[in-house]
């Protein structure tokens, strides 16, 4: 009788495949074992499985020579896909979105905050497949003890967004989450703003934040009051849309949420507030030899705003707490300007502007808005500031 030759042990605890008795390195998938390579080779067995599963490996785990006799094993020879082992997977492929610029490095950033919560919640090795109903309530209970409703709900999208891409990228059985995971009705959102009330700022207010704001902040200000642009709009924006748009003194901007092209008039004031921007992102520039030099907004360290802990909305809140401002985020501005800019009862012209999606048989037919429309809603806007 031919000697069965003896299983290898893993390369080190963390290695996510097991060796099979057929003397290939094998793991379980929605219940069936897959193969992935011999024994003798357990670095290509782990390319093939990324490859089969994943499209692109990610940046961890990699194959290490020497096992780490501290490190904590995350997955178990039963082959079953644990909670930590299932996040790393998906905040890998979430993070070659980012560097592709399918998503932005605000969302990216908001999937590992969400997973870092529900590895703390749960048992970070506990099997993904033993998650059920009751279980999903329970971390909704527990969210909601420090978020609204409304941030719990975006909370509840990022984790189905989750065990969606666990079961499309077949390393899961579909997870029942339950009736009661699910976001919030638009009957308690409505409620919410009521109680929350109208997100607007006055003229008076918005003259406040200007004063209180450094040259970069005021050029971001008059983009969201003169343009209705967004948080990621300006974090996200290269100089060569800023050059173009003070030549031309109208911006060609698409929205960055929605892809949706936008073509908007500016007011001198914002000419100017770009200008001085400018000015100072070439200075910084010429300081730090930044690597985000094709970025509009940079921080004084020459790195791009939003992509460490530094973002508008942090600055935005200084701005307004020195107006003594009680309320408000920089993204009211943009509800500012769609409430103002609606007294033209243009409002094609309106969403135009904001880059609102149209699925109407309408916007099919409709090929252009006439520059006259869009300056008549800007100056709307204009009026009502400086009047």
């Amino acid at each position: 009788m031919k000697d069965q030759a003896k299983k290898p042990n893993k390369p080190y605890p963390d290695f996510p495949l097991f060796p099979h008795p057929c003397g290939k390195w094998a793991k379980k998938i929605k219940g069936k074992t897959c193969y992935f390579g011999h024994w003798d080779n357990p670095q290509g067995a782990l390319q093939e499985f990324y490859s089969r599963n994943h499209d692109t490996a990610p940046v961890q785990p990699e194959m290490r020579s020497e096992p780490d006799d501290d490190a904590t094993p995350r997955f178990e020879d039963d082959g079953l896909l644990r909670l930590q082992e299932a996040c790393d997977l998906f905040l890998s492929a979430k993070f070659q979105k980012c560097q592709s610029l399918e998503i932005t490095q605000v969302t990216y950033k908001e999937y590992v905050k969400t997973c870092e919560r529900i590895l703390r919640f749960w048992d970070s090795r506990r099997v993904v497949e033993s998650l059920k109903p009751s279980d999903f309530l329970a971390y909704k209970t527990d969210r909601l003890k420090t978020c609204n409703v409304q941030t719990v709900g975006n909370e509840i999208t990022r984790v189905k967004t989750l065990l969606k891409w666990l079961w499309d990228s077949e390393l899961t059985i579909k997870i029942a989450v339950g009736p009661d995971f699910r976001k919030p009705s638009r009957k308690v959102i409505r409620r919410l703003r009521r109680i929350e009330g109208t997100k607007l700022f006055t003229a008076d207010q918005i003259h406040a934040l200007l004063a209180e704001s450094g040259s970069v902040l005021r050029a971001q200000i008059f983009l969201g009051i003169n343009c209705a642009f967004g948080n990621t709009d300006c974090q996200s924006m290269p100089q060569s849309v800023i050059d173009n748009a003070i030549k031309a003194e109208w911006i060609d901007y698409a929205r960055v949420k929605t892809e949706v092209d936008r073509w908007c008039p500016l007011w001198p004031e914002t000419i100017a507030a770009l200008k001085e921007a400018t000015s100072v992102r070439d200075a910084v520039l010429a300081r730090t030899n930044s690597r985000f030099g094709e970025f509009a907004f940079l921080l004084a360290n020459g790195n791009r705003l939003g992509l460490d802990s530094v973002r508008i909305t942090e600055r935005f809140a200084a701005a307004r707490k020195n107006a003594f401002i009680q309320r408000g985020g920089f993204y009211w501005l943009r509800h500012t300007f769609a409430t103002i800019a609606g007294a033209t009862t243009d409002q094609v012209a309106v969403n135009s502007i904001m880059g609102h999606v149209d699925a109407t048989m309408a916007a099919n037919y409709r090929h252009h808005i006439s520059n006259e429309r869009l300056l008549a809603v800007t100056n709307k806007v204009r009026d009502w500031l400086f009047e």
